[in-house]
């Protein structure tokens, strides 16, 4: 019989309540990092945004715990303690190896940080300026351990740095994805509708982001920048999933930025132009062709993607950056087939515009340019759920276009849906009211069902709001009815509109809520029903 002397002595009770749970959190590791990161990572590409954007958030703070983000510094003095030992120089390789492994995890950390936060409900976590350590290496430097300064993301102001002898596209990836914090931040927060100078004006938000990106394309390597050749070098060495995401990503950039003053339903506009303001105005006294050169930047942009698709074929890099950029250049494509006066420079032009007789039983979106989009989303869907999405809203914004042109008397019913996190958007709205005074949304109580038979059943595009997921929460008996019916999600009113003309102006971001779909913070706003 045991003694109780005998008996193992009982766990405290946090190790019980909390199971396995306690011992993965109580252990600080690189490799442990890692493995969150990848979860997370995963669950973003399955559309399970609480789940990835809580794995991050453990990553980057178990990171800033272990402080990866002051290696640079500490590693140099612990270098210098050492490097008088012939214990140290034997082991250099190795820790040149350990010191570039730690930074890339925590540069995957600001990566994943910048592409998943938007707006206030899901704020950055990492400080540009925290990050004090350089740049990953190139993939040569790194398997050969050679010792090479990259840069940092964010040099001292005031001080020297070493002359960098490396670089790679990995890095540039790194410095681009700081540039598309601040572009998903200005959208988020408005856009044009937050700017108090017209964008050709060196104080307004647009014109110095619109420098940043154009800058950070004129500064890129010669090997570094899109071509057919370039793509066929890196693929040379396995290194083209790193190079199409930059540029796929740099695309990205430039169309955002520039669909702000690109109406949602141009029909009435011969050409690009500004949006209509209040200000109107200001806005007459453009520079000469700045609506053209930006219009063009965003077609060609998508173009870009278009491109890179047809190059990659199969080693398309099947991610969610990946997937957003194609359904952006597929939106576009889809866009200019409808409103080819905006397209000036035909960018986006199918060969069924260029020849009527082509393709007669084809539908726009399988040929050219969407069909190029399509086929890449189709092969993507089967891994990736979000490019089924994708897939669905491009062929139901076909839809609402045709139907929105062949409209006789301007009318269109549309429900828009605001689902997931759009409080900040409704903010934005009331803003937009607020500051133009243009876009006054008739906002009504009654519910679509309340409407009569004839406009129930009508045939005209429609906003639907999209399905609800599947609740984690409503299995806890503290849940609030209307609050906790989604994971971190609140409901907030339908809006509806009844006249083309509300939607003419809109910002597409807005219409769209593309942004919050692809950060996780939302869902696409709409599935558009004939």
């Amino acid at each position: 019989m045991a003694q109780i002397s005998d008996l193992p002595p009982p766990k405290p009770i946090q190790d019980r309540s909390l199971g396995p749970l306690r011992t993965v959190m109580g252990t600080l590791t690189v490799e442990r990092i890692q493995s969150f990161l990848m979860l997370g990572l995963f669950e973003w590409s399955q559309e399970n945004a609480p789940s990835a954007w809580m794995y991050l958030g453990i990553a980057i703070r178990m990171a800033k715990l272990m402080r990866l983000e002051q290696d640079g510094r500490r590693m140099a003095i612990l270098e210098n303690q050492a490097s008088d030992t012939k214990r140290f120089e034997k082991r250099s390789p190795e820790i040149s190896i350990i010191r570039e492994t730690r930074r890339r995890t925590m540069y995957s950390c600001f990566i994943l940080d910048r592409l998943m936060s938007f707006g206030s409900e899901r704020p950055l976590s990492i400080a540009v300026e925290s990050m004090l350590i350089q740049l990953p290496c190139s993939e040569m430097a790194y398997d050969l351990s050679l010792e090479v300064y990259t840069g940092l993301l964010q040099p001292y102001e005031g001080s020297s740095q070493p002359q960098i002898n490396d670089d790679s596209t990995l890095s540039r990836f790194i410095n681009l994805v700081e540039i598309w914090g601040e572009i998903s931040r200005y959208s988020s927060m408005g856009g044009r509708l937050q700017e108090t100078h017209p964008p050709w004006d060196p104080r307004s938000t647009f014109y110095k982001l619109q420098e940043k990106t154009n800058a950070f394309n004129e500064d890129l390597p010669g090997t570094f920048t899109l071509s057919r050749q370039n793509y066929y070098r890196h693929d040379n060495h396995q290194a083209t999933s790193t190079y199409v995401s930059l540029h796929m990503l740099a695309s990205v950039c430039q169309i955002v930025l520039n669909r702000e003053y690109l109406p949602f339903l141009p029909l009435r506009s011969r050409g690009p132009q500004g949006p209509p303001i209040g200000n109107q105005t200001v806005l007459n006294f453009a520079p000469d062709r700045f609506w053209e050169e930006s219009a063009e930047d965003v077609f060609q942009a998508s173009r870009n993607i278009i491109d890179l698709v047809g190059l990659c074929k199969e080693k398309l890099p099947l991610s969610s950056l990946s997937i957003f950029s194609i359904w952006l250049a597929g939106f576009m494509s889809v866009y200019a087939h409808h409103f080819p006066q905006i397209d000036t420079s035909h960018r986006l032009r199918s060969e069924q515009a260029e020849s009527p007789h082509m393709g007669e039983n084809l539908s726009m979106l399988e040929q050219g340019q969407a069909g190029t989009v399509c086929q890449a989303l189709r092969r993507a869907a089967t891994y990736l759920p979000s490019a089924q999405r994708y897939l669905d809203n491009l062929e139901a914004v076909d839809r609402c276009f045709t139907q929105a042109k062949n409209s006789t008397h301007g009318s269109l019913s549309l429900r828009l849906g605001e689902v997931g996190h759009g409080s900040e958007l409704n903010q934005t709205g009331s803003q937009d009211k607020q500051r133009r005074g243009v876009y006054d949304m008739h906002r009504t109580s009654r519910s679509p069902m309340s409407a009569s038979p004839k406009t129930r059943n009508s045939h005209r595009p429609m906003l639907e709001e999209p399905p609800k997921p599947t609740s984690s929460t409503s299995k806890s008996q503290l849940s609030l009815l209307g609050i906790d019916e989604g994971p971190l999600a609140m409901d907030t009113p339908k809006l509806f509109v009844d006249n083309i003309e509300t939607l003419e102006s809109q910002r597409m971001s807005w219409v769209l809520k593309d942004l919050e779909a692809f950060s996780g913070a939302g869902s696409l706003r709409v599935a558009f029903l004939g």
